[in-house]
């Protein structure tokens, strides 16, 4: 997959790019609400497994600078027209809307290449700033939760009124 927006390259992650996400993969803070922080070895078997053989992760290359800042979680997810949808960044990228220009390239290409009739995003419930973009983007919590998981959701239908009043 590629896909470009104004300032970013969301593509298939190559084996040279795990360098470039140890540096958010091993920060504390960035992974707060992820998981535990990565060593050098579990960033490639992490990068090899999921972004080059599994492609449930996309590499996100910020134009100028040539360098991946995170990566997008984009994969199949109860069903084939229903896809999950998030995201990591490096520390350093933070705060700069890079997460809400990928989704919105996401829900095009999603909606419009993959034809999908929904997508999907998770997070804890202590993670406002992802809880921010996600409302920001147009996706309504679903009913559905697992534990303190939430689901929110946007539909095609949803998406392309989101973009008519827009």
């Amino acid at each position: 997959m590629r896909v470009e927006t104004e300032r970013l390259v969301i593509r298939d992650f190559l084996e040279k790019d795990y360098k470039d996400a140890f540096e958010y993969l091993s920060d504390i803070e960035v992974m707060e609400y992820i998981e535990p922080i990565l060593t050098i070895s579990q960033t490639k078997k992490f990068i090899q497994k999921y972004g080059i053989e599994e492609k449930m992760i996309y590499a996100v290359e910020e134009k100028h600078l040539g360098k991946v800042i995170g990566h997008i979680i984009f994969h199949e997810f109860n069903k084939p027209s229903e896809y999950e949808l998030g995201w990591i960044f490096n520390g350093e990228f933070q705060g700069n809307g890079y997460a809400r220009e990928a989704s919105f390239a996401l829900f095009e290409y999603g909606f419009n290449k993959l034809h999908l009739e929904s997508i999907l995003a998770e997070t804890v419930l202590n993670n406002k700033r992802s809880i921010s973009t996600i409302t920001s983007l147009g996706m309504k919590i679903s009913e559905t939760y697992e534990e303190d998981l939430p689901v929110w959701i946007i539909t095609k239908n949803d998406y392309q009124n989101k973009k008519e009043y827009t």
